[in-house]
């Protein structure tokens, strides 16, 4: 289905709805996106520029 629903309370969350069953009732599952993970976390996105003044230059697999 996909549908998306933000549910608060005892359960509270971001979920997807997985299936809307013949009598009506909804089976949700929870939204595992990166960007609902973030949420949760209270976490935010950071540019390059941003992440390189927090930790500095990290070797890659690119860097001789």
């Amino acid at each position: 289905m996909g549908a998306h629903v933000r549910l608060s309370g005892e359960l509270s969350g971001e979920y997807l709805v997985d299936e809307v069953l013949e009598d009506g009732r909804v089976v949700l599952r929870p939204d595992t996106s990166a960007v609902a993970i973030r949420e949760r976390g209270g976490l935010e996105a950071v540019s390059d520029e941003e992440f390189e003044r927090a930790f500095g230059h990290l070797p890659s697999d690119v860097d001789g």
